[in-house]
Parts: C-alpha cells; sequence; structure tokens
C-alpha cells in the first residue's frame, strides 16, 4: 500500500533514524492492517507535496493520502477524492520572528504585522485564508509562495521571511524544530494568538 505522506512535522510524519514515526504514519500502519497487510513490511511511504498530493492521488501514484490534509466542500466535489473522515482537528495560525516583529508591540497578535512578508504554501487552504483574514481587518501583507517545507524553513530562517503561517500543529513542531536545532533561541520565535482558520484534517482516496 502506498501512502502519501509529508514526513516533515515532528508528532504528525517525521523520519527519524531512517524510521517514519507520528500520528499520520500510525494511520497508515492501522488501514494497512484493516485491509490484510503486514503494517511493518507492505507500506511504502511515499512523498506527497502540498502542490502535488491529490494529483498524486488521483493519478494512482499513491494510494491514501494522510498528510495533515484539510478536508473541505470543494476539494470533495472538484477533486475526485473520497475523505475517510477527521484524524485531527487543527487551526491556521502563524509564526513571526521577533527580530521583525516583537511580540510585545504586537501584543502577540497577528493584527501587529502590517507590511509583513509571510511564508504560505502553494496548494494549500491556508493561501486563501491569509488573504481573507488580513483583508477583512484592512492588514497589508506580501504574501511569499513556497512549495516545501524545507523552503519556508530556509526562508523563514534566513529572514526572507518575517512569518510562517500553516496548521498550529505545524508551527508548534517547527519552532521546537528551529529551536533545537540552534537556529533560533527561546524567544526568538513566537506564534501569533489567533485561530485564523478551522481545519479538520483527514485521509483521503481516489473517488
Amino acid at each position: 500500500m502506498r501512502c502519501g505522506v509529508k514526513l516533515s512535522q515532528y508528532g504528525m510524519n517525521y523520519e527519524e533514524d531512517g524510521v517514519e514515526k507520528g500520528l499520520d504514519i500510525e494511520y497508515c500502519k492501522a488501514i494497512a492492517a484493516a485491509i490484510g497487510l503486514n503494517p511493518d513490511t507492505d507500506v511504502e511511504y511515499v512523498l506527497a507535496s502540498g502542490t502535488e498530493r491529490f494529483e498524486m492521488l488521483t493519478s494512482n501514484l499513491i494510494d491514501v493520502l494522510i498528510r495533515t490534509s484539510t478536508w473541505t466542500t470543494g476539494r470533495d466535489a472538484q477533486l475526485d477524492v473520497e475523505f475517510a473522515g477527521m484524524n485531527f482537528y487543527d487551526g491556521q495560525g502563524i509564526m513571526v520572528r521577533e527580530d521583525a516583529f516583537s511580540a510585545e508591540v504586537a501584543g502577540y497578535s497577528a493584527e501587529g504585522l502590517d507590511n509583513a512578508n509571510i511564508c504560505v504554501a502553494i496548494g494549500t487552504t491556508s493561501e486563501g485564508n491569509l488573504v481573507d483574514w488580513f483583508s477583512s481587518r484592512g492588514i497589508s501583507f506580501t504574501s511569499v509562495p513556497i512549495s516545501s517545507w524545507q523552503e519556508a524553513m530556509d526562508k523563514f530562517t534566513d529572514g526572507s521571511c518575517d512569518a510562517k503561517t500553516g496548521d498550529m500543529s505545524q508551527l508548534i513542531a517547527d519552532r521546537w524544530y528551529l529551536e533545537e536545532g540552534g537556529s533560533f533561541d527561546e524567544g526568538d520565535i513566537w506564534i501569533a494568538s489567533e485561530v485564523m482558520s478551522k481545519e479538520p484534517l483527514g485521509a483521503a482516496t481516489k473517488d
């Protein structure tokens, strides 16, 4: 069974010492076991990027997609995919560099990010949510499109992006990764208090 994952989010799906771990990985194994496969030997984990994941599914490059994908009416109706239900209920947030926008000055709020450069993944629900949230409040920002997790981390680290948006679970994992890896010290990164959207995440198969 080919399970589409992203292998870049601690807690959900990541690789450690050559072994895949996390909540999404356990769901892949559970599905394999339920259909009579050996979950330890009969699952192939295929990297499915945010921009290509649904095309990979409908093109039969993967059998099931389990990589923190939001179940939306539009995707369900238009993409020839079938969502199997939610396995994690998340929400979108924003992670910010302290040297770009002080948390104290901004009041730990995304409303204090006027004219910020914000990294956002192409082909995700986060793109539209970001525009809706900021425009409804009359706050200016520049969207910096990224196509992979590594690109987002690189641009956040080198200062190309003042902030990065995505699911809260991803942002918490990213902050831990950056602080543990030594790229930032504790207090160099803060996460805005707002939850900008509701993100029901779940597995999907071809319709």
